[in-house]
C-alpha cells in the first residue's frame, strides 16, 4: 500500500524538482514515515507482536465505516451539485480538524532539521516530505470518508462524476493543507521563540473555530424546506467556499453545463489549490525552515519555563470532591499543575474546546426560540463534551520529556492505577467541567429548571465516558510520548468511536423522556453504580506495574 501511495506523486515529479525538491531524497523520506506509522501502535491497538501492522488500512476502514454511516441519508438528494456540496463540506470539516489537532506537531518538528541537518539534504526537500506525509493523511481521510457516498454518485449521476471526485478531494486536501501552511507562516512572523510557541497555542483554537464555522456556514445555504428536492441558490459568496468549487466542477461534467458560474468553479478547482502549493513550496518554505530553525533554538534555550503563580483554592476543593485516596490526591493535585504548563497538551485539547463554541451558536441559528425550549435539543448540547474527553485520552500522554516515566514509576504508590485516576479526573475538573457547567447554563436558562435531572444524568454520563476512554487504552505515563506516536488518524479515530458509544447513550436518555421524569430518575443510581465500580474495581485490574512496565520506557 505505501508503494502505491508514493507512486501517486510519479506523475508530478517535474514540478516537484521545479521547487528546488531532490525527487528520490524525497520519496526515500516519504516512504520511511509511511512505514513508521504503519507499524505504529495506537490507542486502539494492544497488540505489540509482528512487524507490518498495516494501521493505514485499518484507519482507512473505520472512516470509510463511519462515512457511509454518516452520510447515509444522501440518497434523497436529486441535485448533483448539492450531493457533492455536503460530501466536500464533510470531508472539509474533517480534514480541517485533523490538521490542526492531529498535525500541528508534525507540521513544525524540529527533529526532522536535527536528524538530517548533517546529511545532504535540503530544507526544501525535507518540508516537502513533511507536507507530503500530511497531505496523504488528509487525502485517505478523504476517500474513506467518502468511499460509500462517492459509488452511490457513480450509479446516479455517471461514472465521470467519480474520477472528477477523486481528483477534488486531492485538491482538496491539497488547498487545505496548503492554506493553514500559509495561515501559520502569517503568525510566525508576529513573534518568535517562546512568546511563539504561546501564540500559536492560542491560535489553534482561532483556527478551529473559523474552519468549523465556516465550513457549518455553508451547509447552512441549502434550502432544505423539500427534503427530495434540496438546492443551493448561486451568490456571489457561494465562491468564497471552497466545497462549492469542486462541487461546481464536479457538477459542470457530469450534466456537461458549461455555463459562466461552473467555468469560474473549475477555474477556482484547479487554480486555488495549484497557487497555493507552488506559493508555499516555492517561495515561504525558506523562511519557514528558517522559522523553524528559530523554534528549535528556542527549544534548547528555554528549558525552563516562568508559570504564573495561582491560590489553588479551586483545585484543592474539586481534589477533594473527586478523590478518596491520599494517593490519588497527590496525583490529581500534582497533575492539575501540569496539565496547565504542558504546550503540547494544550495544542491537542484546545482545539476540541473551541469546535464546541463554534457548534453552540450554530445549534441555535434560524431556529425560533420557541421551538428549541419546545423541543430536546438539551440532550445534544448536554452529551458535547464527549469531544473534550475523547482528545484528552490522547493529548495527556503528549510531552516533550520522552524520557520522564521514570519519574511516575518511582512514585510509592501500590497501584499505578491511582497516578492514572488521579491524572483523569485533574483533567476532568480542569478542562471539560467548566465547558459541562457553561453547557448546563444554557439548558437551564432556555429549558428551565425542570432540565436539572437531566443536568445530572448526563454529567454523570460525560464523567463515567471520560474514565472508561483514558482507562481502555494501551497504558502509559502522561507526557511521554512524541506527538508522532498517537498521530496518523489515532485521535480522530477514538472521536469517531466515542462518537457513537455517545451516540447511543444520548438517544437511550433521549428515549427514557418520554416515559417521564420518574424514569429518567432511575439512570442516576444506575450510572453512580457503574461509575463506582470503574473507580474502585475496574481501573486496578485495567492498569498494573506489569501492564505500566511493558510499555512505557524509563
Amino acid at each position: 500500500m505505501i508503494q502505491f501511495i508514493v507512486s501517486i506523486f510519479r506523475p508530478f515529479r517535474k514540478l516537484i524538482e521545479w521547487t528546488g525538491v531532490d525527487y528520490k531524497q524525497f520519496i526515500t523520506i516519504l516512504k520511511l514515515k509511511l512505514l513508521l506509522d504503519n507499524r505504529r501502535n495506537t490507542a486502539f491497538t494492544s497488540n505489540r507482536g509482528g512487524d507490518s501492522r498495516n494501521m493505514l488500512i485499518m484507519q482507512s476502514g473505520m472512516f470509510a465505516l463511519f462515512g457511509a454511516l454518516l452520510t447515509g441519508l444522501l440518497h434523497v438528494i436529486q441535485s448533483a451539485f448539492v450531493f457533492y456540496f455536503v460530501i466536500h463540506s464533510m470531508v472539509m470539516i474533517f480534514t480541517a480538524m485533523l490538521i490542526i489537532s492531529e498535525f500541528y506537531a508534525i507540521l513544525f518538528a524540529t527533529s526532522d532539521n536535527s536528524l538530517i541537518h548533517s546529511l545532504p539534504v535540503n530544507g526544501q526537500t525535507v518540508n516537502l516530505a513533511r507536507n507530503a506525509h500530511i497531505f496523504v493523511y488528509l487525502f485517505l481521510l478523504g476517500f474513506s470518508l467518502s468511499f460509500v457516498p462517492m459509488i452511490m454518485g457513480a450509479f446516479r449521476f455517471g461514472i465521470a462524476t467519480l474520477l472528477v471526485f477523486i481528483i477534488t478531494l486531492a485538491l482538496n486536501a491539497a488547498f487545505t493543507l496548503f492554506l493553514t501552511n500559509i495561515m501559520y507562516l502569517g503568525i510566525m512572523k508576529m513573534a518568535s521563540g517562546e512568546k511563539l510557541k504561546n501564540l500559536m497555542m492560542y491560535f489553534q483554537v482561532a483556527i478551529a473555530v473559523f474552519f468549523m464555522a465556516f465550513y457549518q456556514y455553508g451547509i447552512r445555504l441549502i434550502d432544505n424546506t423539500d427534503v427530495f428536492n434540496m438546492f443551493l441558490s448561486i451568490h456571489w459568496y457561494t465562491f468564497l467556499l471552497p466545497q462549492s468549487w469542486f462541487a461546481g466542477t464536479i457538477d459542470a461534467i457530469g450534466t456537461f453545463n458549461w455555463d459562466l458560474n461552473h467555468l469560474i468553479f473549475m477555474a477556482l478547482t484547479i487554480g486555488m489549490p495549484l497557487g497555493a502549493a507552488i506559493i508555499t513550496g516555492k517561495y515561504l518554505t525558506p523562511v519557514f525552515n528558517q522559522k523553524l530553525a528559530d523554534l528549535e533554538q528556542s527549544d534548547r534555550s528555554s528549558a525552563v519555563r516562568k508559570t504564573r503563580k495561582v491560590s489553588g483554592k479551586w483545585s484543592r476543593f474539586a481534589a477533594k470532591i473527586f478523590t478518596r485516596k491520599n494517593e490519588e490526591r497527590a496525583s490529581f493535585t500534582v497533575m492539575w499543575k501540569m496539565l496547565g504548563r504542558e504546550r503540547q497538551f494544550k495544542l491537542m485539547l484546545l482545539p476540541s474546546i473551541g469546535y464546541i463554541l463554534v457548534l453552540l451558536p450554530l445549534m441555535f441559528q434560524g431556529t425560533n426560540l420557541q421551538n428549541v425550549t419546545s423541543g430536546k435539543l438539551f440532550i445534544a448540547l448536554l452529551y458535547f463534551p464527549i469531544l473534550i474527553a475523547a482528545t484528552f485520552s490522547s493529548a495527556v500522554m503528549v510531552g516533550d520529556q520522552k524520557m520522564s516515566g521514570w519519574i511516575f514509576r518511582s512514585s510509592p504508590m501500590d497501584s499505578p492505577a491511582d497516578l492514572f485516576k488521579g491524572t483523569i479526573k485533574a483533567g476532568f475538573a480542569r478542562f471539560l467541567l467548566p465547558v459541562y457547567l457553561i453547557l448546563a447554563g444554557v439548558v437551564l436558562f432556555f429549558w428551565g429548571p425542570a432540565r436539572i435531572t437531566d443536568i445530572v444524568i448526563a454529567f454523570l454520563a460525560n464523567y463515567l465516558m471520560t474514565m472508561i476512554l483514558y482507562f481502555y487504552q494501551t497504558p502509559r505515563f502522561p507526557f511521554t510520548l512524541e506527538k508522532s506516536a498517537v498521530q496518523g488518524g489515532s485521535n480522530g479515530l477514538r472521536m469517531v468511536v466515542s462518537m457513537f458509544v455517545v451516540i447511543l447513550i444520548a438517544m437511550f436518555h433521549y428515549g427514557t423522556l418520554s416515559f417521564g421524569t420518574w424514569i429518567s430518575l432511575l439512570l442516576i443510581p444506575i450510572y453512580i453504580a457503574v461509575i463506582l465500580y470503574v473507580d474502585r474495581k475496574w481501573v486496578y485490574s485495567q492498569i498494573t506495574w506489569k501492564q505500566i512496565d511493558e510499555n512505557n520506557r524509563y
